[in-house]
């Protein structure tokens, strides 16, 4: 549980590899992961893979709400994984308790099949001025414990593996009741903007088929 992880309050890409420091093992460990990133490319999930494989065995689910400015190619393939999704049986999961050799991972982080088996969920957010452009997200695990962070960094390859970037995160177990508040605001934040309800703010969250 997260609790039993070794975490620091800020990462910089610049400190070392985040990807094992903070999502593998954070990801491992949760059974939701809610985000919000102005830019996202298919390439990310492979950076984690590792940690979404674990995410996916506790019965997991990751939620995802980007900007449209996206490629054709990543937009086809969360568009395939919908239709997708009405094929496939459920017992797909099942596979994830073997062992995955690389290759076997890397084809179980293409981002059609983890929406057609139900472990990946994405929306679209437009706003009617200026940028969708937020970026921060919610980790939970199953003993309720929530890592909320939020900084530079969206939701792209580049961002996990190339650029300069920062995040700061807040435990639920750690924070004061001031920063507790930061965890409750983006916990309802995100509520607010999944279930469509910000339109009185000229945000507009769309589904896949929607867009199309």
């Amino acid at each position: 549980m997260f609790k039993q992880l070794s975490l620091k309050p800020s990462y910089y890409t610049s400190d070392g590899d985040s990807v094992e420091s903070f999502y593998n093992p954070v990801l491992s460990n949760a059974i939701r992961y809610q985000r919000v990133s102005g830019y996202f490319s298919a390439k990310a999930l492979a950076s984690y893979a590792k940690g979404l494989i674990g995410l996916a065995k506790n019965g997991g689910r990751f939620s995802l709400i980007i900007s449209h400015d996206i490629s054709e190619e990543d937009f086809e393939a969360i568009r395939l994984g919908y239709e997708l999704r009405r094929e496939v049986k459920e017992d797909l999961l099942e596979k994830l308790d073997e062992s995955l050799n690389l290759n076997e991972e890397v084809n179980y982080m293409n981002m059609a099949h983890l929406i057609a088996i139900g472990v990946v969920d994405i929306k679209i957010g437009f706003i009617k001025e200026g940028l969708f452009h937020s970026k921060f997200g919610l980790c939970e695990d199953a003993e309720g414990n929530v890592i909320y962070f939020t900084g530079s960094n969206n939701e792209t390859y580049a961002a996990i593996n190339n650029n300069y970037e920062a995040f700061d995160i807040t435990t639920s177990w750690l924070a004061s009741d001031f920063d507790r508040q930061k965890i409750e605001k983006a916990k309802s934040e995100f509520n607010l903007l999944w279930n469509d309800n910000a339109q009185d703010k000229n945000i507009y969250i769309k589904e896949i088929n929607e867009v199309i």
